[in-house]
């Protein structure tokens, strides 16, 4: 089954990019053709249904989730690779040993 989105996340098909303009004053918008098993679909109908929103919003939704999560990963793995071990396991032990207290060592 091909279910249409129209998304403010944009590719259409498997051909690249594809913009629709919309009214003057909104954000430009465009379609992505995505293809489900029949069954996928139907639950994320009713996934949408049960959260009182259409399918294209759960999907733009779930979209922009997935970008956050991905550009959070990112954004630590960068962090990452140029950070101190020796100094950030530093602070961590100190942290430990503030939370235990002078009574639990």
């Amino acid at each position: 089954m091909d279910i249409v989105l129209d998304t403010s996340l944009s590719v259409s098909g498997l051909g690249g990019w594809r913009s629709a303009s919309r009214a003057s004053g909104a954000s430009a918008m465009s379609s992505l053709t995505i293809r489900l098993p029949d069954e996928a679909a139907e639950r994320l109908k009713g996934l949408a249904k049960q959260r009182g929103m259409s399918v294209n919003k759960l999907v733009e939704r779930m979209a922009c989730e997935a970008i956050a999560s991905f550009d959070t990963e990112s954004r630590f793995r960068a962090l990452a690779a140029t950070a101190d071990v020796p100094a950030a396991l530093a602070v961590l032990d100190r942290l430990d040993r503030d939370d235990r207290g002078p009574d639990r060592e």
